[in-house]
């Protein structure tokens, strides 16, 4: 007898249920995709449909999407053979197929229930399999379709990760099995070995290089959002220009950052802070509007009134100073995607002041260039010189990243605006660092993002120390405070306590990208006990995790590594 499990993944990363209500006016908890998991002997795999039927060994799904199920629903036991599910499987070849597949009738989670039809005589719960027909039968749903096609296509293309956040792409897994099977094929097989480490050999794990960046820009979606918007009762009209400007302008590829002028986010800040109704919405398109660096100058007035808003929040269940929680995860989303580029970055390590309350009243013909841009980081570390900020681009601090390491802080009194002011990034962090016990899994799958996001200003460019424009050699490179407090939130929050499997990955790529650039890393979570915490890791961790988990011991116990 067999073990036959189904592995249940959320392909919007938490993103349904914080906007299912807002679009479809019922809340649903995600957008599934399945996999069945049969535990043989020789080796566990995973059957799934995507891109035609797929066959991989456990785990190597979750490592090509970055993506971790949420939820493994356990089927029973069957007496049936790998062969014989396999000879099963060539049998329905041609019912699945890229041709064949149909979102409403003829997807990945129809598959999974017809293989465990065939395992253990039931099929997988009903909530997954009608799972289409429940959106489609909602007032929003076809605005909602489109988004589930996109995250669906990331797995049949079986490329790239699906969003918001995705993880690394891999494209050489030479622990895959894969296979798509065809009615003449023959079954194929491989088994697959876990990579192991000692304290004296290391391999290094695959973890994400790139910023996490949120943008899905449905073109169905964010008409659908921006019309809410432009419903609003007694919405001037030019800010319903505005709307259809910034809707025209992030539906674009690329963006087309040329239209969002500093009209444009005047206009979202107003609606964002006046309109509770339509926070979110708004949030979502914001989210978007920062993501070219050209429009960090013109964003930063919303981005500080977002960074003090979450300042507020509670690490609960709820969204604080928000509307919603889901308002609290598309404000995160806006903050990870605004520090994704230098631009932002220089920013954020700026103290910020303006002569503007930050209510969202502003006159939509106002060039903000009252906003003062103090620059917290300079080449040799100390506060530098300012920027004007006045939307034009000519306030952009560019700045490179082993800059911003030696940024140091104004030693004033803390409070917002004037010289003395503490620079927008401590905000951020507390911020975040608050929230990362949130109760809500979206929640923290948003605050680990942005909290790796800071954490990759530190360490980027730690594997190419020719590059490093630091005088000083690695080894004797200091623990800054962001990079302490980042460590002690991830020993603090560790397995013991995560119970999010994205979250719990990218709290163990934060800790390794540390113990990669900073010797004294491994020394500060030698002393945290971190180790012992990793040594009770749960048994059902992935092979892609127990890479991460090697190389973090093998750091821990080479304190001279330096990579």
């Amino acid at each position: 007898m067999v073990r036959v499990e189904v592995a249940v993944y959320d392909l919007s990363r938490g993103l349904a249920s914080s906007m299912s209500q807002q679009i479809l006016g019922q809340r649903i908890d995600g957008i599934w995709h399945t996999g069945v998991v049969v535990y043989y002997s020789t080796g566990t795999l995973e059957y799934y449909f995507g891109g035609g039927i797929q066959c991989s060994a456990y785990g190597i799904f979750s490592a090509n999407q970055g993506l971790y199920p949420v939820q493994l629903l356990t089927m029973g036991e069957t007496q049936q053979s790998k062969e014989s599910l396999e000879q099963y499987i060539a049998s329905i070849s041609h019912r699945f197929t890229a041709m064949t597949y149909d979102l409403l009738t003829n997807n990945c989670n129809n598959f999974s229930d017809t293989i465990c039809q065939f395992l253990v005589g039931r099929g997988i719960p009903s909530y997954i399999v009608d799972l289409p027909n429940i959106v489609m039968s909602t007032p929003g749903g076809q605005a909602f379709r489109p988004m589930i096609e996109q995250m669906q296509q990331s797995v049949r293309m079986q490329h790239g990760s699906a969003l918001p956040f995705g993880g690394y792409n891999s494209s050489n897994n030479s622990n895959t099995f894969s296979s798509s099977y065809s009615s003449s094929s023959s079954s194929s097989s491989s088994s697959s070995t876990t990579t192991t480490t000692t304290s004296n050999v290391l391999i290094k794990a695959n973890i994400e290089e790139s910023p996490l960046v949120s943008s899905d820009n449905s073109a169905a979606t964010v008409k659908a959002l921006s019309m809410k918007i432009i419903g609003l009762p007694g919405l001037e009209e030019d800010d319903k220009i505005a709307i259809n400007n910034i809707v025209e302008a992030i539906t674009s590829t690329p963006i087309n950052y040329g239209k969002l002028t500093q009209i444009e986010f005047n206009t979202i800040h107003k609606i964002m802070t006046n309109y509770k109704q339509a926070e979110m919405a708004s949030l979502f398109l914001f989210r978007l509007m920062v993501i070219p660096k050209e429009t960090s100058s013109r964003s930063i007035a919303c981005i500080n009134d977002i960074v003090n808003r979450i300042s507020n929040a509670e690490g609960g269940g709820g969204g604080g100073s928000f509307n919603s929680v889901s308002s609290l995860v598309m404000a995160l989303c806006s903050l990870a995607n605004f520090i994704s580029h230098d631009s932002g970055i220089g920013y954020a390590y700026s103290t910020y002041s303006s002569s503007s309350s930050g209510n969202g009243n502003d006159n939509n013909n106002s060039s903000s260039s009252s906003t003062v841009f103090s620059n917290a980081v300079s080449s040799n570390g100390t506060v530098g010189s300012s920027g004007n900020g006045n939307g034009n681009g000519n306030g952009t601090v560019s700045v490179g990243h082993e800059e911003v390491l030696d940024v140091k802080v104004s030693s004033g009194n803390g409070e917002e605006g004037g010289k003395g002011g503490v620079p927008l990034m401590n905000k951020l962090l507390d911020a975040a660092l608050k929230l990362s016990t949130h109760s809500r899994n979206e929640v923290r799958q948003m605050v680990s993002a942005l909290l790796y996001n800071i954490m990759l200003i530190h360490t980027s460019n730690s594997n190419n120390d020719s590059n490093s424009n630091s005088n000083s050699n690695s080894n004797d490179r200091e623990l800054p405070q962001e990079v302490v407090e980042l460590l002690i939130t991830c020993v603090q929050t560790s397995h013991g306590t995560e119970t999010d499997k994205l979250v719990q990955k990218r709290k163990l790529s934060i800790v390794l990208r540390a113990l990669r650039s900073y010797p004294g890393a491994a020394e500060l979570l030698r002393d945290l006990e971190y180790d012992v915490s990793l040594g009770g890791v749960r048994s059902d961790i992935n092979d892609d995790e127990s890479k991460i988990v090697n190389e973090i011991f093998y750091h821990i116990s080479n304190t001279n590594t330096n990579i």
